[in-house]
């Protein structure tokens, strides 16, 4: 799925939902694929396209499916340390 953005304005709704920052490790990650534009002067990060990759589609079907199993709750959110397993029996 391509999502475009043909102005800063457009692109605008990345700030707050899911984050600049969101996006940018969700293209480090490779769940998404970015196509960047030259930025103007004084606006910043500017976001042509944000394609949603197979296997971000994937891993985001198989986090929502563990988080409404677990009912959003994880024994991570008492433990001092985090098990690094919590995921592991969904994968």
């Amino acid at each position: 799925m391509l999502h475009t953005y043909k102005s800063y304005e457009h692109q605008d709704n990345l700030r707050y939902y899911p984050g600049y920052y969101n996006v940018a490790l969700m293209a480090l990650f490779g769940f998404v694929k970015i196509a960047e534009g030259k930025p103007t002067k004084g606006k910043g990060w500017r976001i042509k396209s944000v394609e949603i990759l197979p296997f971000g589609e994937a891993m985001m079907r198989l986090i929502t499916r563990a988080n409404t199993i677990n009912d959003f709750f994880w024994d991570s959110y008492e433990e001092n340390e985090l098990p690094f397993d919590e995921l592991l029996e969904f994968f």
